[in-house]
């Protein structure tokens, strides 16, 4: 799965996995996380052999493309840097100012810009504020931030029998600030079936 996410060209994975190990390493002990960064570690550098086996005569696919999207020519603009991010957000923050309050609705975003080839604004926060206006992106959020807080607890009960969900849970947020792990249903489905394992795991005295 490393490879192949190296071999997409995408950066994204690749974050959010690194903050998935973080994550993982919070429920276990010392020699425990030394363990889980060294199997990382060789996962990733079995990972860039596969990757390369096969890279499609395209330049937003492979390591190079990679290695090039965090090179010295890239860190001249953040705009560059982002991938065209820091524009997109700050079109859609301009599109929200038009419709604070309720937003433009469900997949409206590709229609809602002029010249907009993307679903969605490559933010959860942005997402749901587009989508809902302040009034559903609060609701949206708070009850997010609620499951995550019982969730949360019910983990660090739980200790390392909660890595699994954890690590995905991690994975998926962080991804979801930069790109669209709340827009499409199976990663959405994914972060509520991680939650909802853990909250379940302690409503049945399970947890510690």
């Amino acid at each position: 799965l490393l490879g192949l996410s190296i071999w997409s060209g995408s950066r994204g994975p690749l974050a959010a996995f690194a903050m998935s190990l973080v994550a993982g390493a919070m429920l276990l002990r010392r020699a425990r996380r030394l363990r889980l960064f060294a199997i990382a570690a060789g996962g990733v550098l079995v990972a860039v052999p596969i990757a390369a086996i096969w890279t499609p005569p395209a330049p937003q696919y492979g390591l190079a493309r990679i290695v090039g999207s965090i090179g010295p020519e890239r860190q001249q603009s953040v705009n560059a840097l982002s991938s065209g991010r820091v524009t997109l957000w700050k079109r859609s923050g301009e599109a929200i100012a038009k419709r604070p309050l309720f937003g433009h609705g469900q997949g409206r975003f590709r229609r809602a810009l002029a010249d907009n080839a993307f679903n969605h604004p490559h933010n959860v926060m942005l997402q749901t504020a587009f989508q809902w206006g302040a009034v559903g992106a609060a609701l949206f959020l708070a009850l997010l931030l609620w499951a995550l807080t019982k969730a949360g607890k019910a983990a660090w009960k739980s200790g390392e029998r909660a890595l699994p969900p954890i690590m995905m849970i991690a994975g998926l947020l962080t991804m979801s600030l930069y790109d669209g792990a709340m827009f499409y249903p199976y990663p959405l489905m994914m972060l509520v079936l991680g939650m909802t394992a853990l909250i379940a795991r302690d409503a049945l005295g399970l947890s510690g």
